[in-house]
């Protein structure tokens, strides 16, 4: 039994260093990634009131990672973040237009926090999500943390469409994928790289995670569909997050094509990358098959299939604290595949139920509600916060309403 544990175990082992070889376009770029100096994100720090109340006020913070060498300039990483401040927003916004950018005092960071990662879906951006989830995040304790997805929000000049943008990169990763100069990986890998980058801003730093009053052995990370999908890439490469919360994210790719369930993910992505693909490999007039499907994920996500693929992912993100939540009904995320993940994962030695949650909300397609945002939060204050409401909960025991969803 001993022998065949160390071998599951050197098993995930090998399974995240080709993850992160993946991330990584092969050891072209580092891992982990460099943190940034305390000095930049100083220099560059900006603070606005936002929600208040009674009890707290939520100020919000941004800087911006520029590209790593050799990287386009796609590469630059903006970064928001909120913490309720004890000192009025007003004072920290005044602090930083009088040209005081230190930003320990801007931050007024009295407090060691845990840090959460909240990604976007595609199509919204980090400015949309801080409207309402992360603020909610912060108000509870947390150092929330926005990143924009590549072709997104702030990435964008004025006037750029993010559809168009993101189509287009889909479209050149095709055109290219023979060329050994070309390693843009723009559906998922890119963007996940990136969010390990400004892990490694706090992680990385202990001069930066001091500054902020983050505890990083409490790093968090949740999402929205794309930002599921990003965050469980994530967490799964990335042994320095210490609990992760996916919304109708988490599949299997290779599940969706095996068995003819591909069409609702390939027609969630902008652009016109796989009719393009199916003319130039089926001719003019030829139907998408799943054969030009796969090759052109294999162009514009390698290994998705694969070494990053939900079957190979879930089971190393579940290593830490992992909720799967997911729609019962989404088409996008078949569940039979999803739960081809979960199984996956519950065969690893050293599983934990009270660490590991999977659930779907009946009667839901591809729509995160309200409930799952609950499901979430509740999963990350028991792990990261140690409570929730005052109790240490059970994974399991966090669907409070168990009628509404189903474990998986």
């Amino acid at each position: 039994m001993a022998s065949g544990s160390a071998h599951l175990h050197a098993h995930a082992h090998a399974a995240r260093v080709r993850l992160v070889r993946a991330l990584t376009r092969h050891g072209s770029r580092p891992w982990p990634p460099p943190p940034a100096c305390l000095d930049l994100l100083e220099a560059s720090v900006a603070s606005r009131p936002l929600l208040s109340s009674k009890s707290s006020s939520i100020v919000s913070y941004s800087f911006t990672l520029p590209p790593l060498d050799g990287e386009s300039p796609d590469g630059v990483v903006p970064v928001t973040l909120l913490r309720a401040a004890a000192s009025p927003p007003q004072k920290a916004s005044q602090k930083v237009s009088e040209g005081n950018h230190d930003g320990a005092d801007a931050r007024d960071a009295t407090s060691i926090l845990p840090m959460v990662i909240y990604l976007h879906a595609t199509g919204s951006d980090t400015d949309e999500v801080l409207s309402f989830m992360a603020q909610r995040y912060a108000a509870r304790g947390y150092l929330a943390v926005g990143v924009d997805a590549r072709r997104h929000g702030r990435r964008n000049r004025k006037g750029e469409s993010t559809r168009e943008k993101y189509g287009n990169a889909l479209l050149e990763a095709w055109e290219k994928r023979d060329d050994p100069t070309h390693r843009d990986a723009p559906f998922l890998l890119d963007s996940a790289y990136d969010v390990c980058r400004v892990v490694s801003c706090f992680h990385g730093s202990t001069d930066n995670a001091q500054a902020w009053g983050v505890d990083t052995t409490k790093i968090g990370i949740t999402g929205i569909s794309l930002g599921g999908m990003i965050g469980l890439l994530c967490s799964a490469a990335d042994e320095r997050i210490a609990a992760s919360a996916p919304m109708i994210g988490t599949q299997s790719f290779a599940y969706g094509l095996d068995n003819d369930k591909w069409q609702a993910r390939v027609n969630s992505l902008p652009g016109s990358v796989f009719a393009d693909a199916q003319r130039e490999l089926g001719g003019k007039g030829s139907a998408l098959t799943p054969e030009t499907v796969r090759r052109v994920y294999s162009a514009i996500s390698p290994g998705l299939l694969d070494d990053c693929d939900g079957e190979t992912t879930v089971p190393l993100a579940s290593t830490r604290p992992l909720a799967i939540i997911n729609a019962a009904d989404d088409p996008r995320n078949p569940l039979d595949g999803v739960r081809l993940c979960v199984e996956a994962a519950r065969s690893l030695p050293g599983y934990d139920a009270d660490t590991f949650l999977a659930c779907a909300q009946l009667g839901t397609p591809h729509t995160c509600t309200d409930a799952m945002q609950d499901v979430a939060m509740r999963f990350l204050d028991v792990h990261l916060k140690g409570d929730c409401d005052g109790a240490k909960e059970s994974a399991n025991r966090i669907l409070d309403v168990p009628t509404t969803f189903v474990t998986l």
